[in-house]
């Protein structure tokens, strides 16, 4: 008699909660998880009841979350190298079940247990428990934009409580923080990564006339190969590749003129132009000519003709027509060059296209950021700055406070039809801002590369430093003991 003995004021509870309908499922458990978190415990969903014909649940049973006892299978350490977790299940009859009413469309409360059998948790413990820690739509978008602009997890997660008061009223840990990072990233790129690559290249492409990239990709449409401009012109525009200090100043010239991977063609031509020397010179009236052989093999000639003008050279032809077909000079023009002892390379042996200022006579119309915001999100900053400001104004007065905290709970009720059950994820920070247009061309799916497990990569799961390595014998594998003192090993050594 005395465990079911309960107070005036449990009694008028109990009346007062089991007399409660609620419109939706969700809104039975936001109800039962408010009331439990003022109480001290967490609640857990426990059984649910579908119907047979149209599989929707019309029976929902919350339990708290120390409710039932472990598995037998659980309590078993025999095959446990690490320390089991702790109990935190007693077998706590608490519970809360609802039902569906088919005639009037709403949810009833069934059924109501409100004694534990423990003690409940402390008004500054409870931020700790399961059922209370949750991130919200609004503070994922918060937390978001910080990381975005440049802030660590942990420095979100100081903001986060100074927002809300302390981290009893910030819903959530830290952990819960980095679990959500972690699965916003991996939704980002699982699966997508290369798609929005390739898309995002598309639209730089559709406005830029100077952008260019090609891809490739094996049998089953997964990407192997992207080359982009962009990347090598930054490394072009911000490096010189390396020359020696004994290099010519032809070579020095050609490494700052051209862009790196000409200039590895370049550099080619000048190593063979050591092997060849100039042996004449022909002077006429219009027309000079330069002879030229190999040093180990003079039958070998070349006659390359040139023009001046006022003493300055203009064209320089060789029978090899590498200059006329590749735009690229042969190493038989930079001999002759090293010959006149030139510093530079003329202009008429040089394409502008093959240099790294071949795009400096168009105007270059890229976006000023690869990323932009979504409409939803910018939406939302402006209502906050403009709130902020206004609530700031709000708080002065006892009188404004109440009256803004009603308005706002008036239009919480009224928008929550507006409410989006499953929000796009990357909507909440930063997006590609190519990948919302519609005016690109539609191209077949293009899947992410496989995986490739580096060489090194650990296999086994790395054992900690006091953990202890069992020593196994060489030729039976058993533990305890070495081949030295082996029995098995001994008997067949004696057999022998």
């Amino acid at each position: 008699m005395a465990d079911n003995f309960r107070t005036l004021e449990e009694e008028e509870e109990y009346h007062t909660i089991t007399a409660m309908r609620f419109k939706t499922e969700d809104d039975g458990f936001k109800f039962y998880n408010r009331y439990v978190k003022e109480k001290g415990f967490s609640v857990r969903k426990n059984f649910a009841r579908r119907d047979p014909v149209t599989a929707d649940v019309v029976f929902r049973q919350y339990t708290c979350s120390r409710e039932g006892y472990w598995k037998d299978i659980y309590m078993d350490t025999t095959n446990i190298s690490r320390e089991p977790r702790a109990l935190t299940r007693c077998g706590c009859n608490a519970r809360f079940e609802i039902r569906l009413d088919k005639k009037k469309g709403d949810w009833t409360v069934v059924k109501y247990v409100a004694k534990h059998n423990h003690n409940l948790a402390k008004p500054d413990e409870v931020a700790f428990l399961r059922s209370h820690r949750n991130i919200s739509d609004a503070q994922k978008a918060i937390v978001m934009e910080l990381r975005d602009v440049g802030l660590r997890q942990n420095q979100v997660m100081e903001v986060m409580e100074r927002r809300h008061g302390g981290f009893e009223s910030t819903s959530f840990m830290s952990r819960d923080l980095y679990n959500y990072f972690n699965r916003m990233k991996k939704k980002q790129i699982l699966g997508g990564d290369a798609d929005h690559v390739i898309k995002y290249m598309q639209a730089r492409q559709k406005d830029d006339m100077e952008y260019f990239f090609e891809y490739e990709t094996d049998e089953a449409g997964r990407l192997k190969r992207l080359f982009w401009e962009a990347e090598l012109d930054s490394k072009a525009s911000q490096s010189v590749p390396f020359t020696s200090n004994e290099a010519s100043l032809i070579e020095k010239d050609a490494a700052c003129l051209f862009t790196p991977s000409i200039f590895k063609k370049v550099k080619i031509e000048i190593s063979k132009s050591i092997d060849w020397e100039v042996i004449d010179y022909i002077d006429e009236d219009t027309v000079h000519r330069y002879v030229i052989c190999l040093k180990d093999n003079p039958d070998k000639v070349k006659i390359l003709n040139c023009n001046y003008e006022d003493s300055i050279l203009k064209t320089l032809s060789c029978p090899c027509r590498k200059l006329e077909c590749e735009s690229l000079p042969c190493h038989h023009i930079f001999a002759v060059l090293f010959h006149l002892k030139l510093d530079a390379i003329p202009k008429f042996c040089v394409e502008r296209r093959w240099t790294v200022q071949a795009k400096n006579v168009f105007p270059s119309d890229r976006y000023g950021e690869a990323y932009t915001w979504s409409d939803q999100m910018e939406r939302y900053r402006r209502l906050r700055s403009f709130g902020s400001e206004v609530l700031l104004k709000c708080s002065m007065s006892k009188e404004c406070t109440l009256k803004v905290m009603e308005m706002l709970e008036q239009l919480d009720i009224e928008t929550e039809g507006c409410e989006q059950k499953d929000i796009v994820l990357t909507l909440r920070g930063h997006v590609v801002a190519q990948s919302l247009r519609t005016d690109i061309a539609s191209r077949d799916l293009v899947h992410d590369p496989m995986e490739i497990v580096p060489k090194g990569a650990p296999t086994k799961r790395l054992r900690g430093f006091m953990e202890k390595r069992v020593r196994r014998c060489g030729y039976c594998r058993q533990a305890g003991h070495t081949i030295r003192c082996c029995p098995i090993y001994l008997r067949k050594v004696e057999d022998v």
